[in-house]
C-alpha cells in the first residue's frame, strides 16, 4: 500500500454520518488493515480524512470552482466594506 506520508490525527473532529455501498466499506476496511501494518494507530477516520484531502487537492475542476467561488466571496465582502465606509463618510459629512 503506497502510504507515502505519515497520517496525523486531526486536531478537531466533527461527526459525519454517511451511507456507502458494502463493497466500498469492505475495501476501506482492508485498506485500513494494510495501513495498520506500518502505522498501528491508524483507523478508518484518519484514512477517510486523508483520502478526501488528497482527492480534493487533486481535483482540478473543484480547485477551479473554489478559486472562482473565493474570488466572488472576496468581491462581495469588499463591496460590503465599501458600502459601510461610504455610509460612515455620509454620516461624518452630515455632522
Amino acid at each position: 500500500m503506497p502510504i507515502g506520508k505519515k497520517f496525523t490525527p486531526p486536531t478537531e473532529k466533527v461527526k459525519l454520518k454517511i451511507d456507502i455501498r458494502s463493497d466500498v466499506l469492505e475495501e476501506l476496511k482492508l485498506y485500513v488493515k494494510c495501513g495498520q501494518e506500518e502505522y498501528d494507530w491508524l483507523n478508518a477516520d484518519i484514512v477517510i480524512e486523508q483520502l478526501l484531502e488528497d482527492s480534493l487537492k487533486k481535483d482540478r475542476a473543484f480547485r477551479s470552482w473554489l478559486k472562482q467561488h473565493n474570488r466572488a466571496e472576496k468581491h462581495q465582502q469588499a463591496q460590503i466594506n465599501q458600502d459601510h465606509t461610504d455610509t460612515e463618510n455620509q454620516h461624518s459629512q452630515m455632522q
